[in-house]
């Protein structure tokens, strides 16, 4: 039984599943949810590989691009806290990575992944740390009003070959946060990771 069980796990195409999932986001959140390729690495901390990731805007915004657009997403999940109906993600790994975020004068927030009427509460994901390749984040807080956009990626060789990987160890913050200016700066972020600040 228990060799059945593994054949039929290392046989199994993760992209069966892909439109169930799709379809599950999409109703969940009333927003479209599309992925072009998903894969799992089974363990006592599974990592999940998405591919074409793209997931629709709030239907409340004003921006014509998805809240966030991803070539490819790879991350860890514990399954001890799925108990405790928390997602808790040790390490997320991205490339080509593209967000939208915004928040709403009533405090709603596009990033709240739950059902409309519920996106003013907390939200139930955890991330742990999270590396980027080439990747660029819009902020709009249309209550202040305020907004900015940062621009990440790598730029040391020795770590370049790790950013897109879940299963490697997290960079080391090793200098201060960014901060604002009035004109564009470059601030380095931690060991490897480097961000463009403009308002």
């Amino acid at each position: 039984m228990f060799l059945a069980l593994a054949v039929f796990l290392i046989l199994f195409n993760w992209n069966w599943l892909r439109a169930p999932v799709e379809r599950y986001v999409s109703e969940k959140t009333q927003r479209e949810f599309r992925i072009s390729s998903l894969d799992v690495k089974l363990g006592l901390t599974p990592t999940i590989i998405l591919e074409g990731v793209k997931f629709a805007n709030a239907d409340w915004s004003a921006e014509t691009k998805p809240m966030a657009q991803i070539g490819k997403l790879s991350f860890s999940v514990s399954l001890r806290d799925l108990w405790k109906k928390k997602l808790l993600v040790p390490r997320a790994a991205m490339s080509d990575a593209h967000f939208v975020f915004e928040k709403a004068k009533d405090d709603r927030k596009n990033w709240v992944l739950k059902e409309p009427d519920e996106s003013r509460e907390p939200g139930n994901i955890l991330i742990g740390s999270v590396s980027v390749d080439n990747g660029t984040l819009r902020y709009v807080d249309h209550g202040e009003p305020f907004e900015v956009t940062i621009n990440v990626s790598t730029f040391e060789p020795e770590v370049k070959d790790k950013v897109t990987d879940a299963a490697a160890q997290p960079a080391i913050a090793n200098s201060p946060p960014a901060t604002l200016s009035q004109a564009p700066t470059t601030k380095r972020l931690s060991r490897g990771l480097h961000a463009r600040v403009m308002y």
